[in-house]
């Protein structure tokens, strides 16, 4: 139990498959988050935000009448983004030795590696903690 799936079970790829059948696959499904705008409207509550939002109607309207051109609006370089993979990858422990796969091919008897920051691939039973 100590080193994971063996070195047997590992190089058979029936028996991992004959695992996934048995006890199905492994995905993680992402919870919804609050909308941004439930966010924004449960902290309208706030007596001072709503001064300030007040405050900032009125410099849009003052800027926007000062400067017709562009009012308000100031230019910002764009900035480029990351596109994400979707794809979560863990750390497992196989026949003693630590490898990095993604979070669906889990498989039951393998022993998940968990660090600060990390998610939980799968249900599963704890362990063993270090304190380091």
């Amino acid at each position: 139990m100590s080193s994971g799936l063996g070195k047997d079970e590992i190089d058979n790829i029936d028996a991992i498959q004959h695992r996934v059948t048995l006890f199905g696959t492994n995905f993680v499904t992402e919870k919804s988050g609050i909308p941004f705008w439930k966010l924004c409207y449960g902290e309208t509550e706030d007596p001072m935000l709503r001064v300030l939002i007040i405050a900032g109607i009125i410099s849009i309207v003052t800027g926007a009448i000062q400067h017709p051109e562009n009012g308000w609006v100031q230019q910002f370089p764009k900035r480029e983004t990351v596109p994400q993979t979707g794809v979560k990858f863990c750390i497992v422990l196989r026949a003693g030795e630590e490898k990095k796969i993604p979070f669906g091919e889990v498989v039951v008897g393998d022993l998940v590696v968990l660090r600060d920051g990390f998610t939980i691939p799968a249900d599963g039973i704890f362990v063993l903690a270090l304190r380091t």
